[in-house]
């Protein structure tokens, strides 16, 4: 599925890894060609989504990868799927917060991280982090 740009390419990579006995199938946003209004909901998103991959497949086990945003949609599809009958065998949030989680329990989550590998490691981390996104603001300033 594709992040929130919209795009699918970013997967091209991983397909080629996968071999050719193992088909990708990416969707890519509606009105991305300027033909279709872009949907604004993930609900929508996913529903239209499903209708497609259902098209072309109409029974599962249906393997969802989604990035970003992209897992956002895959999860609410899996729900949706679900909620049809459908086996999900695969559900692969590739760099999305998890929709379920609370505030308190992605604090447990860190304060876990910090636990099992210590300070050095763990805050090593987050100064990338941090200066990846200081990096990110600073450029698009000087765009600007």
């Amino acid at each position: 599925m594709h992040a929130a740009g919209a795009n699918v390419l970013i997967y091209k990579p991983l397909s080629r890894h996968l071999g050719n006995e193992q088909p990708v199938y990416a969707l890519q946003a509606q009105g991305l060609d300027g033909q279709a209004r872009p949907l604004t909901r993930v609900e929508d998103m996913a529903a239209l989504y499903i209708r497609e991959m259902r098209a072309f497949s109409a029974e599962g086990p249906y393997f969802l990868v989604g990035a970003s945003f992209g897992g956002l949609v895959i999860y609410e599809m899996a729900q949706q799927l679900l909620a049809q009958d459908q086996e999900v065998a695969l559900l692969a949030m590739l760099n999305t917060n998890c929709p379920v989680y609370t505030l308190a329990k992605r604090m447990r989550c860190h304060v876990g991280h910090f636990m099992e590998h210590g300070p050095r490691f763990y805050w090593r981390g987050v100064g990338k982090a941090v200066k990846r996104r200081l990096m990110k603001q600073v450029a698009r300033r000087i765009r600007r």
